[in-house]
């Protein structure tokens, strides 16, 4: 299973405290060692910058992925 290539720096790949662990540990199989390209996070910082992209950001947070493009002027990358 291939893990995502920002992985070992992203806030929620790494901070397993901040959420349940059930919430976690799914999320984490979907986005992190699954299909990257849909994480709203990793899509959030091709747009706004990964410095930019609010550390408590779930990847599937679409409705602030829209609202960070959307401040930014930009439109919502593409899922894959």
């Amino acid at each position: 299973m291939e893990v995502c290539a920002w992985a070992e720096t992203c806030p929620f790949f790494s901070d397993e405290k901040e959420y349940s662990p059930e919430l976690y540990h799914v999320m984490r199989e979907r986005y992190c060692f699954g299909d990257s390209s849909t994480c709203a996070r990793k899509r959030a910082a091709l747009c706004v910058s990964r410095e930019n992209v609010p550390k408590t950001m779930l990847p599937a947070d679409e409705d602030e992925l829209r609202r960070l493009c959307e401040e930014a002027g930009c439109e919502p990358p593409a899922m894959a």
